[in-house]
């Protein structure tokens, strides 16, 4: 009970879940803890649980790997100084007044690389919490 419940990837909808399936009614806050679900009976229905708790877990790990690829491109506001946003450099060309990209070759990787996660993303069984927000982001990466 304790390794599905302890799952970092539980939000209110798997919660909201929990409680259809099992018909208790559960008291979530920060302050919860095992044993008042304990108390309640939650270890009664740990086959139950098993798989929303389980899809919880991926639907993290999904959501980890969006944060991680957007973070990639537009840098940690949270944290400029360790991760800035993704720069272009330009460099003139030759002597007409206009510039070009220069370090494509890893920016181009790190699109490739990207669109293919992005896919491996929409094709997964528990995007549908943000299908709506990696369709976007494989739009912008394509576009």
């Amino acid at each position: 009970l304790m390794l599905l419940i302890c799952n970092p990837g539980l939000r209110q909808r798997h919660w909201q879940q929990i409680e259809q399936l099992t018909l208790l009614t559960l008291p979530v806050s920060e302050m919860s803890n095992l044993a008042q679900m304990a108390d309640l009976g939650l270890h009664h229905h740990v086959a139950q649980i098993e798989d929303c708790c389980i899809a919880a877990s991926k639907e993290n790990t999904l959501e980890q790997g969006m944060d991680k690829m957007e973070m990639e491109w537009n840098g940690n506001p949270e944290d400029p100084e360790n991760s800035p946003p993704m720069e272009f450099t330009l460099k003139p060309h030759r002597n007409t007044g206009t510039y070009i990209l220069s370090s494509v070759d890893e920016i181009q990787q790190m699109l490739d690389d990207q669109i293919v996660k992005a896919q491996a993303m929409s094709s997964s069984r528990y995007v549908k919490p943000f299908k709506e927000r990696i369709t976007i982001w494989e739009k912008t990466l394509n576009d």
